[in-house]
């Protein structure tokens, strides 16, 4: 009789040991951050002073300068991505090959100082139509600012690229954007 009684108890609290568990297991997975798509997010293994090596620069106007600046960076980051000079506009581009219905999460921190107007964006093409997310603006006050993205491609987008711009237009000679910490993960 007292075995059973034991045995009782312990199918109680086992019971009960799981229930708890459980409770606690969608939380775990629901933490756990997908990797990062894009290598080298904090600029870190890129040679200061030259423009960074996993990114195009695109210039739209002679004088714009973009570079890895080995001295400014984010949250302990000791180098980020700079451009200054850029009159018109300046950006890096960045691509990842995406399929339509994925969802996503892009992130960067900016660090802006003069005039200017920095953006974070993103686009592919639906159809004869681009599709175009902006996170801006970021201030010209010199403190990191934060931009997020979030997005879900469409399923008739027709391109199989996500492609990221860090981007800044309407600098003056004194003007400079630095970006740092970028992310892009899958949802």
């Amino acid at each position: 009789m007292n075995n059973i009684k034991t045995i009782h108890l312990i199918a109680k609290h086992a019971i009960f040991f799981v229930a708890v568990i459980s409770l606690f297991i969608p939380m775990v997975v629901l933490s756990a951050q997908q990797p990062n798509l894009v290598p080298n997010s904090s600029f870190e293994n890129d040679t200061a002073d030259l423009p960074p090596a996993d990114y195009i620069s695109y210039m739209g106007n002679i004088g714009a300068k973009l570079t890895v600046d080995g001295s400014v960076g984010y949250n302990g980051s000791l180098q980020s991505a700079k451009i200054s000079g850029a009159t018109v506009d300046a950006a890096y581009v960045y691509t990842i090959d995406v399929l339509p219905g994925e969802k996503y999460r892009l992130e960067s921190f900016c660090k802006q100082i003069g005039d200017g107007t920095a953006s974070m964006q993103i686009f592919w093409k639906t159809g004869d139509k681009w599709s175009f997310y902006t996170a801006m603006p970021y201030s010209g006050d010199g403190d990191w600012k934060k931009a997020v993205i979030e997005v879900t491609i469409p399923a008739a987008a027709i391109t199989t690229t996500l492609t990221l711009r860090l981007h800044i237009e309407g600098q003056t000679a004194s003007s400079a954007v630095w970006f740092d910490n970028v992310s892009i993960r899958k949802l």
